[in-house]
């Protein structure tokens, strides 16, 4: 972003002046430094940076996230808040159509209660100037509770990589969910509702654009869904809390200076093909409750899966986009998931 930063040093009759500003806007960096001599003027600069600098830093990085797709913690659909939520939704806020031999309960039901799941993503987009990639690799421990086949505590490890006109960005997480089965679906009761509590931590840096930090994140997902014949009509509600955690290293103090709300909800029409076969079609709204660059964007999406015998296992593969103001992206997913 030109005049994001300016630094001047300057000699001006017997003293050394400093002066570090934010030409776009004054109020987030405007520091004066003066001394006699320069070695004098570069210790003023050193103490600024380990009491000061990294707070000042944390408040100009969440200015330019209001004002540039490139903000690496926020503000956008490839910032560290959106890829934590997106991890929630994708996994608790529009659940895989069933299939027809899951609806109907023909076939033996698996009888492990443990397994291992996982979701790959890829994708490119483009905003203004700005063109990028992101990566995405979700692996997932489900896990009953007790002897209820309604409550499982769900594990998982978000992992990201984002490229922005070849800046990096390295993003690593952790998630815990307990899915909670409220209302179970049966051949005489079509209706399925699951409500699902979560929380985790997502760690996020960039060398390329000097940004990093630690959030925490919590918040709820509720799935609703109705079954008619082979069609399948689903909600999902969302919402999530980020807070950025202030992280010290030797002596200096790095704060992501994060606090963000972020707000999915979705509608999914899906279609048994045959008894191990489905299709789906789906829109999801996604707005930032605080200041953000793109401040809500639109997904919308299709696949395709498969239910191998006895519900063990599955594999499914979509394809969607995002659409903001001045905003698209275009990705490709792949999920799979096994039960022993």
């Amino acid at each position: 972003m030109p005049q994001a930063l300016r630094f001047n040093v300057q000699q001006f009759g017997g003293n050394w002046i400093a002066q570090l500003t934010s030409p776009f806007d004054p109020t987030v960096i405007n520091q004066n430094f003066s001394a006699v001599t320069r070695p004098e003027l570069e210790d003023q600069i050193d103490h600024y940076l380990e009491q000061n600098g990294m707070g000042d830093l944390a408040k100009l990085l969440a200015a330019l996230e209001r004002r540039t797709i490139a903000g690496a913690l926020d503000g956008n659909p490839v910032a560290a808040t959106s890829v934590a939520a997106n991890a929630y939704f994708g996994e608790y806020g529009l659940r895989p159509t069933e299939t027809e031999e899951e609806a109907t309960g023909e076939g033996e039901a698996a009888t492990s209660r443990s397994g291992i799941a996982m979701t790959a993503d890829a994708g490119t987009f483009r905003s203004e100037d700005f063109e990028g990639e992101t990566y995405s690799w979700t692996p997932m421990v489900p896990v009953a509770i007790g002897e209820s086949r309604r409550v499982r505590l769900e594990v998982s490890l978000p992992l990201n990589y984002t490229s922005i006109e070849g800046a990096d960005q390295f993003r690593v997480g952790g998630q815990m969910a307990v899915a909670m089965l409220i209302k179970k679906r049966s051949k005489d009761q079509p209706l399925l509702w699951q409500v699902t509590p979560h929380a985790g931590a997502l760690v996020s840096g960039s060398l390329d654009m000097l940004a990093g930090g630690v959030l925490m994140s919590g918040g709820a997902t509720s799935y609703l869904s109705y079954r008619w014949n082979r069609w399948e009509f689903s909600m999902g509600n969302h919402v999530s809390f980020h807070e950025g955690l202030s992280v010290t290293v030797d002596e200096y103090e790095f704060d992501p200076d994060v606090s963000q709300q972020i707000l999915k909800n979705g509608l999914k029409v899906g279609r048994s093909l045959g008894q191990r076969w489905y299709a789906e079609g789906y829109v999801i709204d996604t707005e930032f409750l605080q200041d953000a660059f793109i401040s809500r964007y639109l997904t919308v999406g299709a696949g395709v899966g498969y239910r191998g015998p006895n519900r063990k296992g599955y594999v499914m593969i979509g394809l969607y986009g995002n659409f903001g103001d001045d905003y698209s992206s275009g990705n490709l997913q792949f999920g799979t998931g096994w039960k022993f």
